[in-house]
Formats: C-alpha cells, sequence, structure tokens
C-alpha cells in the first residue's frame, strides 16, 4: 500500500487546524443537513466529514459510518490534502494506491471514493468531504464535480464559524487576531454596545468605514424597526443577567449603510478582560447560501426536468409511510408509446411532453399526496393515510381520463396514453420495493 503524501508545510497546516480544535471526540459542529444532503444527491451510502491531524483521521458527521477516527496511514481521505480539486477514485480495487487498503479488503468496503478538501482561509487543507458507494462507478459529471465542491464550500461556512467561536473563548486579542484573516465579518463591542473593533470584511459586508464604525452603537447594523434593544441587551449580559444569544448562532436580518435590509447568521462571544465584559460578533450574509443549498436541496429531492419528487423523496416518504400509517397506496404511471415522440419530433419536444404529463398528473393528486417522477416516462403517485378502494379507483380513473387529453407541442398535436398499476399497503406488500 503506499504511503500517504503530506504536505510540505505539514506544521502551518497542523497550526491552521488547531484554531478549530476540532480533534477533540466530542465538538459542537452541526454538519448532519449536509451530510444527508450530498447522500441523497449522490445516492451514496456513506457520506463523510473529517478533519486530519498529523496521525489521525477524525470524524466528524457521517452518513453510513459509525468509526470516529482512523490512522491516517490507511485514509483516503489524507490523499485529499495535497489534490487539487476532487479526488475520484472509480474503483479501489483497481487503484495501486488502495487496493490492498484495510478499507477495500475489510469494512466498509470502498470501491468508489470522491472526496474534496476542506480549505482554512489562509489556504491550508485541514480535512475532507467524501462521498462512498461499496461498489465502483465510473466517475462524476462536471456538474456532479461542481456540486460536490459547492457542498465542501457549505462545510467550510460552518467550520469557520467554529474557528473564530473558539478565538472569541480565548480573549479579544485572539479574536481580533483570528479576525484579520476572516472572510466573516467582525465586530466587537463593549458592555454598553459601543462598537471598539470592526475588521475589512464588516466594512465591504456593511458599507461602513471602520472610522466611522468604531465608537459607534452596535445599532447601526439593525435595521431601524428593530434597534434599541441591542445596546441594552449586552449591557444586560455585562451586568450578570442570562446570555440568551452568547454562545449560540442565530439568524438575523441586519441593514447596511443605506439601510437596505440582508439576512445574516451571528454567533456572539463573551469574555471578559480587567473585569470588564466584551462581546464579538462573528457575521456572515446568508444570501448566497440559501441560495446555494436551495439548488442543492431541489438537485437531491427534485426531478431537473418536472420539478417534481424524485425516486429518492418517493422511497423515504413510502418508508415513513409503512411506519405511521395502517393502509397507503401507490399508483404506478407509465406513458405508452412515448418512445415514438422522442424519434419523431425529437427529446426537446419530448421534454415538453414530460412537463405538461407531469402537470396533469399533479393535477389529480390530493393535498398530502406525493408526486414523483421515476424517470423515463414513469411517474408514481403515494396515497397515504388510509385512502379506501374507491378513493384509489377515482384517482386511476383522474390519471387516465387526463392523459388521453391531446397536447399541443410545436404545432404537433401529440396524443399520449398511458397505464397505471396499484399496490396497496399492506395487501400487496410490507416493504418498499
Amino acid at each position: 500500500m503506499h504511503g500517504v503524501p503530506h504536505n510540505p508545510d505539514e506544521h502551518t497546516r497542523l497550526a491552521a487546524l488547531a484554531e478549530y480544535d476540532l480533534t477533540e471526540r466530542d465538538t459542537d459542529v452541526d454538519l448532519g443537513e449536509i451530510v444527508q444532503l450530498a447522500s441523497r444527491l449522490y445516492v451514496a451510502p456513506i457520506v463523510m466529514v473529517s478533519v486530519i491531524d498529523h496521525e489521525r483521521q477524525y470524524v466528524k458527521a457521517a452518513v453510513g459510518l459509525d468509526a470516529c477516527e482512523a490512522d491516517r496511514r490507511v485514509s483516503f481521505c489524507a490523499h485529499t490534502l495535497t489534490c487539487d480539486g476532487v479526488m475520484v477514485v472509480p474503483d479501489a480495487r483497481l487503484d495501486e494506491r488502495f487496493a490492498t487498503n484495510p478499507f477495500v479488503t475489510g469494512e466498509p468496503g470502498i470501491r468508489f471514493y470522491a472526496g474534496v478538501a476542506l480549505v482554512s482561509p489562509q489556504g491550508h487543507a485541514i480535512g475532507s468531504l467524501c462521498i462512498i458507494d461499496r461498489q465502483p462507478r465510473p466517475g462524476l459529471s462536471a456538474v456532479e464535480l461542481a456540486n460536490l465542491r459547492s457542498l465542501a464550500l457549505l462545510v467550510q461556512d460552518k467550520l469557520e464559524m467554529r474557528r473564530l467561536v473558539v478565538a472569541g473563548a480565548a480573549g479579544q486579542s485572539r479574536f481580533e487576531n483570528i479576525a484579520s484573516t476572516s472572510p466573516d465579518g467582525i465586530v466587537c463591542a463593549d458592555a454598553a454596545g459601543r462598537i471598539t473593533f470592526w475588521n475589512a470584511a464588516a466594512e465591504k459586508l456593511f458599507d461602513f468605514p471602520a472610522t466611522q464604525a468604531l465608537g459607534s452603537s452596535i445599532d447601526i447594523i439593525v435595521p431601524h424597526r428593530l434597534r434599541g434593544g441591542h445596546g441594552g441587551g449586552l449591557t444586560r449580559v455585562a451586568a450578570g443577567g442570562a446570555p440568551r444569544l452568547v454562545g449560540t448562532t442565530v439568524d438575523l436580518e441586519a441593514a447596511r449603510a443605506d439601510g437596505t435590509e440582508f439576512p445574516i447568521e451571528l454567533s456572539l462571544s463573551m469574555w471578559h478582560e480587567e473585569g470588564a465584559a466584551s462581546f464579538g460578533a462573528i457575521i456572515r450574509d446568508l444570501t448566497d447560501r440559501r441560495a446555494n443549498e436551495k439548488r442543492l436541496f431541489a438537485l437531491a429531492h427534485l426531478d431537473a426536468l418536472t420539478g417534481l419528487a424524485n425516486r429518492s423523496v418517493l422511497s423515504q416518504r413510502i418508508t415513513e409511510c409503512i411506519v405511521t400509517v395502517e393502509r397507503a397506496a401507490v399508483l404506478m404511471v407509465d406513458l405508452d408509446g412515448f418512445k415514438d415522440i422522442n424519434d419523431t419530433l425529437g427529446h426537446s419536444a419530448g421534454d415538453d411532453v414530460l412537463r405538461e404529463v407531469s402537470r396533469r398528473i399533479a393535477s389529480c393528486g390530493r393535498p398530502g399526496d406525493t408526486v414523483a417522477r421515476l424517470g423515463g416516462d414513469e411517474f408514481a403517485i403515494l396515497m397515504p393515510d388510509a385512502p379506501s378502494r374507491d378513493t384509489v379507483g377515482e384517482e386511476a380513473d383522474c390519471l387516465l381520463s387526463h392523459l388521453v387529453e391531446p397536447v399541443r407541442i410545436d404545432g404537433h398535436t401529440v396524443h399520449v396514453s398511458g397505464s397505471v398499476g396499484v399496490a396497496l399497503y399492506p395487501d400487496d406488500g410490507e416493504h418498499v420495493e
């Protein structure tokens, strides 16, 4: 087995990793939603976020894996530290670096691996986000590679907040030192709510120069309609009151110099120096992150062509029904002769037909039903909540009558028909398939 490459500046990389304080077993970084999202997006049985020190790999969040740490010498993820971009291993058994790796020859039986480095603001790789399969895969498309990098950016956002919180706990001087390299807005205030520190990222974020912000009330970043309570809240905490926001991360509305409002994520730290309380706020603009999360959520849960739920979501909801309801029904819809439409009018016209068909199928669903596209010309409707046979029959009749209506595509009249099959739970089966 080939050795794991090390960064030539390993000492500096480890110093950057230490700023996050992540090598302990129990560290508070909420990455669960991101690894779950990656698992759904790539239909991957194993997804993992880990950090890597000189000798060990520490798993900070995972799907499909119980291990907490591993020896760096057998770590796939350690190789991503020196990889420019996404490291993809289509079949580990055919890769001389990993063919004899115990994670390939034994549990968890890695065959496919794709990992991307997690990078600190100073440019040091501290860990990785990876997806793993027990079956080989041909690789990842350009879009899939880009989406994996986007997921890694979401992880890095979470980790950066952790880095700054750790610095805040060490005192103001350490907090301000870290702030100089952070892409996030960093603001410090005294017990009276007067700003004592304002980094370059805060200048850019709020469009207030430091010369104007220093000495001003923290209320300058608060929308006019919400002003008045923040400074007083800091004074109350400094006097010994309950710190409702200190040590937590919350989403709030903030205001720029021109009064425009935008969503932020804020984490507040507190420390005492020379008997006086001080506060540090880590502030991040959520606009781009929310847009990115929304896009990735849609990719993981929705069919890209029709906007209906995808196969993964349908399977998950059927699983939930099996656990929570006494009876349910699934209607499977298969279009008849759809291949002829693609062959005669082209795939673009075929896509238009599928979008129209999906709209018609969705119109037959009841509130609470899940309408999904399984792929190609196959659709399904999940009817939870113990539907009667009559109700199921009515929905099937609705589907058939809507499908036979002609579809107008680019001046052509297209006739579509379909077949509907019905499976009832628990009469016809007690598992998803």
